[in-house]
């Protein structure tokens, strides 16, 4: 057995070996078979995510609070030792780790309340689709269609919010949660198909082995996303954001530039102008969902299809027949049944619901977006380049989208920073862990973002407009 153990083994080799019959990963430079594992495994086909990959960042980030217990089940799983060198967690992180498993120790993992409220959001989403579809006509007044739209324009949000967390199992174990994502699928929640489970036949990436601009892109379609991109790919490559899902969906959503290396068109001049973001939603905002949905559908069901799991996709085509009609009807009624009038009710909604941060503004409370952190340092400490390049962002009682969640929010546009960290913990939980990731990041001089309340945030955000926009303009033409 000492003699087996001592083999050297290349991530290519590993890359090989990704399916539920044949499944290798590969954790801190150690080589696992955890084929016979698969079956007792209590994440279930979770782990295929990972499959063939170097999964230490996942192991780590999953596993931070019962390493003893793991480490214990995995080594008589041992082939081998990795040729590669495995990415380092660093110490920021894994002294964050230890700290906040002492802090949360007998704190639910999967609390109650965060399945109340899904369930109600779930409850509010559908009854007011079916409301509208079954009891509206040409003779329903102007006030209840205005309503209407406003609920679902918070909710089709809210709503799909919650597909995250259940793509993270924070809510249920594996089984329960398939079904549920089954569900949000056939609900038309637009991100149902990004954070989908994996099933429990093979990992259909083959390429989370390489750089992330390679990575990234195995998967064509509407910001490349793809089976498993968010878990396995979003937050173990998270630092390059230029080739982050998240971003290319800023930029093809908002028009905005806010990088220094994205090209520059004459319109980014305007960026910081009241009305810019405004008048694309207005204009097209029934789109953002219609298209996410059939580009994010159709790939992942041929995606499905190719790959014989055609029991996946049954419920992403019935989303498409029967509930899709159903949510661009109640998107549209103001205008349907009003025409111009309902169109300039919806104007005034969407300004007041953006201009309040109900939607794109809050969306880029995530990443510290003009960053150049390299995969290279990212691999030499994980934690200290996520946490550089990631933000926290507190004081958002009043958002439509937390709403009944004290300032969180389960796609995580709040308390994102510790999202990155554990992105297994329940969003309810996060913000029970900013205090010791803040102390811990300042005593190992790592740069931790945090905004407090919408004011700093904003005038951050501005920052980058101005940047990136007018000033870069100016300053291009100074040169």
């Amino acid at each position: 057995m000492a003699k087996y153990t001592e083999r050297m083994i290349s991530l290519k080799e590993v890359e090989e070996h990704y399916t539920y019959e044949d499944c290798w990963i590969a954790i801190e430079n150690e080589v696992y078979n955890l084929t016979p594992y698969l079956p007792k495994h209590p994440g279930g086909a979770f782990i295929m995510g990972s499959a063939g990959s170097d999964a230490t960042v996942v192991f780590n980030c999953y596993h931070y609070h019962k390493r003893n217990v793991v480490d214990s089940i995995k080594k008589p799983l041992k082939i081998g030792n990795l040729i590669e060198e495995s990415p380092k967690m660093g110490p920021f992180w894994l002294e964050a780790a230890e700290r906040v498993t002492k802090e949360m120790k007998g704190v639910p993992r999967k609390p109650w309340r965060a399945v109340f409220l899904w369930l109600l959001d779930s409850f509010i989403y559908w009854a007011t689709m079916l409301f509208a579809w079954f009891y509206t006509d040409d003779k329903t007044p102007l006030w209840t269609c205005v309503v209407i739209f406003t609920i679902m324009k918070i909710w089709v949000q809210r709503f799909a919010g919650h597909c995250h967390m259940i793509g993270h199992m924070a809510y249920f174990g594996i089984n329960a949660s398939q079904w549920a994502m089954k569900f949000m699928g056939f609900s038309c929640a637009f991100t149902a198909v990004v954070y989908a489970l994996p099933n429990s036949k093979m990992n259909m990436r083959r390429m989370l082995n390489k750089h992330r601009e390679e990575a990234q892109y195995e998967y064509a379609g509407f910001t490349y996303r793809g089976p498993m991109e968010h878990q396995a790919i979003h937050h173990v490559k998270g630092t390059m954001i230029k080739d982050d899902a998240c971003y290319r969906m800023i930029v093809q959503s908002s028009w905005m530039r806010i990088r220094h290396d994205e090209p520059y068109k004459w319109y980014h001049a305007y960026q910081h102008w009241f009305g810019f973001v405004e008048s694309k939603f207005v204009f097209l905002d029934i789109f953002r969902i219609v298209q996410p949905v059939l580009v994010h559908y159709t790939r992942m069901t041929i995606t499905y299809l190719r790959n014989g799991l055609w029991y996946r996709a049954i419920d992403l085509v019935l989303g498409v027949c029967i509930t899709l009609p159903m949510v661009v009807y109640a998107q549209w009624l103001p205008i349907i049944n009003y025409g111009w009038r309902g169109f300039l009710c919806q104007v005034i909604v969407h300004v007041l619901c953006i201009q309040s941060n109900c939607d794109m503004t809050i969306f880029l409370a995530q990443h510290v977006w003009d960053s150049n952190e390299t995969e290279e340092s990212q691999h030499e400490d994980w934690g200290k380049a996520n946490c550089e390049t990631s933000i926290t962002l507190s004081g958002m009682e009043f958002h439509p989208a937390c709403w009944g969640m004290g300032s969180a929010n389960p796609s995580t546009l709040t308390n994102h920073l510790e999202h990155t960290m554990f992105p297994g913990m329940c969003y309810l939980n996060l913000h029970k862990i900013t205090d010791i990731l803040e102390e811990t990041a300042k005593k190992h001089k790592v740069k931790f973002n945090k905004f407090v309340g919408p004011k700093p945030f904003n005038d951050w955000v501005r920052s980058l407009k101005l940047k990136y926009g007018v000033n870069w303009f100016k300053n291009k033409k100074l040169a």
